[in-house]
């Protein structure tokens, strides 16, 4: 019952939390909220912005292409990317709490393989920001230096997030290319540079979440149904369509959230997550319930706590 009186309570912010520890709903909730009120006053200059990060190329330059990926439920590998990665187009349910046939929403999935096959330690997810960065961007850009430190005893696992790049149905929220560079044109300007900033950059957001709910919240549905919560149900079923039993993940900014989320949902589901670059920080909001997942999920039971340098290669014993 207490999930469900979550869901009610925040309609639209977790339609994601099936299956969820109970009570998990709270937590996230404040989270959630906490990230989208911080978000307005220091990133209100790069809202929720598609054009803001690049977007995977793999469909102009790259041959299948994403639309050459036949969408599946069950996660399916294809060679991309000039065979150096592997891809994936993964369907899954565009309501979690409520899955149909006919609202679905297709992931785009991709894999840089463990070179290492002898000492294989499974994979790592990584989220590299946002929200709305481009995971398969980002694995493409720095994919191999995030290996080489973890070890390339490790799969290096990623996506764009749903609505995001090639996954489909997109989030839109210009009807038309002409409207949006126009809009970036507009831009007010850093923070605190003049008197009155925070208020216009706060009024810009306003206004550009009006647009972007007006243009995105149509038929498929996906505004709706797209939040922190969703992007962690979405990894827990990748995960689980791996055939892996817990997560290993690394979040950058935005990332914190959404590994903190996820192990707020899901804290038997953690193997090792590394928080790099918090999102928002202790002065804003207490973390204290968040934290907790975190040690449970860095201390091993002697209670030493592991060196971030090894943290997905030492054995905890």
């Amino acid at each position: 019952m207490e999930g469900k009186l979550g869901v009610a309570a925040l309609p639209g912010l977790d339609r994601c939390l099936a299956r969820a520890a109970p009570k998990a709903w709270k937590l996230v909730a404040t989270a959630a909220l906490a990230l989208l009120t911080v978000a307005s006053f220091t990133n209100s200059t790069r809202p929720w912005n598609l054009s803001a990060f690049p977007q995977s190329p793999m469909a102009q330059d790259e041959e299948p292409g994403w639309n050459g990926i036949k969408p599946s439920r069950s996660l399916q590998w294809h060679k991309c990317f000039n065979g150096s990665y592997d891809c994936a187009r993964l369907d899954v349910p565009m309501d979690w709490l409520d899955p149909t046939d006919d609202q679905r929403v297709v992931l785009a999935v991709v894999r840089l393989p463990a070179a290492n096959r002898t000492d294989y330690r499974g994979p790592v997810f990584f989220n590299p920001g946002g929200p709305g960065g481009s995971g398969i961007w980002s694995l493409r850009d720095h994919g191999e230096l995030l290996q080489t430190i973890v070890g390339d005893n490790h799969d290096i696992v990623t996506l764009d997030p749903r609505g995001i790049g090639a996954s489909v149905p997109r989030i839109e929220c210009w009807d038309t290319i002409q409207s949006r560079q126009l809009w970036n044109l507009q831009e007010v300007g850093l923070i605190d540079s003049h008197p009155g900033m925070l208020y216009d950059a706060f009024a810009r957001a306003t206004a550009f979440s009006q647009v972007c709910e007006a243009n995105s919240g149509g038929a498929s549905g996906i505004l709706r149904h797209s939040s922190t919560t969703c992007h962690a149900r979405d990894m827990l079923e990748i995960l689980n369509q791996m055939g892996e039993e817990k997560l290993k993940f690394w979040g950058f900014s935005y990332g914190t959230i959404l590994g903190g989320t996820f192990a707020s949902m899901y804290p038997d589901k953690i193997e090792r997550l590394v928080s790099d670059g918090e999102e928002i920080k202790p002065s804003f909001i207490s973390f204290e319930r968040l934290i907790n997942p975190f040690q449970a999920t860095w201390t091993t039971k002697n209670g030493t706590m592991d060196r971030t340098s090894t943290s997905f290669t030492i054995p905890t014993k």
